[in-house]
């Protein structure tokens, strides 16, 4: 809540969002494909590590690169800390399930995480549902100090892009 209400959102261009479709296109029609292109068209954007993880027990991820260029993930335990969550499906299953509030998108910061993953993180994630009961969360992993106001959109408009590529499966 904080974040939101200090923030003005750098909302994606019009530019970008066809960009970010013209890559996904060719991917529309399976659905494990599109998401594991989308989850790597995420990290790609934002610079961080994402995630998409689904009711079936299926977790992406992609731009684990991405955080060894951070300064906080220069600690080995922090790093190992953060891999090994991502390794538990359950984990951010819980984690997303546990966030009860009306937001569009929702920000985890430190000890909201959970107890694997207390220390320098942030969290920024928004669910997604289709039309053949396809549920799940997509989000970005990162340090505090992400840049909440590119994030957050672009978590919002990913979320936004799987609901409406998935009405076509």
């Amino acid at each position: 809540l904080y974040v939101k209400q200090l923030m003005k959102e750098k909302e994606l261009s019009v530019a970008e969002e066809v960009a970010v479709k013209e890559k996904l296109w060719d991917h529309r029609e399976r659905a494990q494909r599109f998401l594991k292109e989308l989850t790597k068209s995420l990290a790609e954007r934002t610079g961080a590590l994402a995630l998409v993880a689904t009711n079936e027990g299926d977790l992406y991820a992609a731009g684990y690169a991405n955080i060894l260029d951070m300064p906080e993930f220069y600690d080995i335990d922090i790093t190992r800390s953060l891999l090994s969550a991502i390794d538990e499906f359950n984990y951010f299953q819980t984690l997303c399930s546990g966030v009860l509030d009306d937001e569009d998108v929702h920000v985890l910061l430190g000890e909201e995480l959970g107890a694997k993953l207390r220390g320098p993180y942030g969290f920024v994630f928004t669910r997604f549902q289709t039309p053949m009961h396809l549920e799940g969360e997509v989000g970005v992993l990162g340090p505090v100090r992400l840049n909440y106001t590119l994030v957050v959109p672009t978590v919002r408009y990913f979320g936004d892009l799987i609901e409406e590529i998935a009405k076509g499966w």
